[in-house]
């Protein structure tokens, strides 16, 4: 303490970085309200290099600042974007776990899981489909699976409505656009594979969610490659609902 107090009336709070690694619970906010308090803005971890952007992209299009849930007991199908499902994805036990109970643990009712990475990962390899694709070009795949269930009908206009804004105007930019040869010439994914996993994603038989990992959100475009995948949740309604993304509810610390 009497370093730290040295420092900050000596050369001033902000000479002093703070850098954490992958925080546990509320450790981050605990050091977060130690580095305001101190006064430095240099409280670094590792979202600070690139995979912060699963978080910055539920912020921007969900207006949720935190890493999503994601309701495993009761999803149907499952899309992953470069998320390593079996191997390193958050919370690791849990969600292997819950792919195996996908495939095996509810008697007449085995989930689909598709695995969308340019490597033939383990995931990949324990998947029902694996959809090998031009790294870094996932937001294009996205898209296109938008474009065919909005142009085929498929999407939930009411939640859209209720819930969206802008829809129109992006639904009009997907429309005019993407094509399904712009997309494929850019992936390297058939158009008809695009057009089944869209409609497979958008059955309205089944509870479903695309979810996205380092592998499509740690590029240059990682955050669009994010968003355009978080966009697909919405666009069939599967936010705050059954077998679809959830957003975590943390304990609330005690005020200042």
């Amino acid at each position: 303490a009497a370093r730290l107090k040295h420092i900050r009336q000596e050369q001033g709070p902000h000479t002093v970085a703070i850098l954490g690694g992958r925080y546990r619970g509320h450790m981050q906010e605990l050091f977060r309200r130690f580095a305001r308090s101190y006064g430095t803005p240099n409280e670094v971890d590792s979202g600070s290099i690139g995979s912060g952007n699963s978080t910055l992209a539920a912020y921007l299009t969900q207006g949720v600042p935190d890493y999503l849930a994601y309701d495993w007991q009761n999803a149907d199908y499952v899309i992953s974007f470069g998320a390593s499902l079996i191997e390193s994805f958050r919370p690791t036990v849990f969600v292997q776990r819950m792919v195996a109970n996908m495939r095996r643990g509810r008697p007449g009712r085995r989930g689909k899981i598709v695995t969308v990475d340019p490597r033939y990962s383990v995931t990949a390899s324990k998947s029902d489909e694996w959809v090998p694709i031009r790294p870094g070009t996932d937001a294009a795949l996205a898209l296109g699976m938008a474009a065919v269930i909005v142009r085929e009908g498929l999407h939930d206009q009411r939640f859209l409505e209720a819930h969206t804004a802008g829809f129109e105007e992006w639904k009009k930019s997907v429309l005019d656009e993407i094509s399904l040869d712009f997309v494929s010439e850019q992936t390297g994914v058939r158009a008809d594979v695009i057009e089944h996993l869209a409609r497979e994603f958008a059955a309205k038989d089944r509870h479903s969610f695309a979810v996205a990992g380092r592998g499509a959100g740690m590029h240059t475009n990682g955050l669009y490659n994010l968003m355009a995948i978080h966009c697909l949740n919405a666009l069939v309604g599967n936010l705050d609902s059954p077998g679809g993304v959830l957003v975590q509810e943390h304990p609330a610390f005690t005020d200042w």
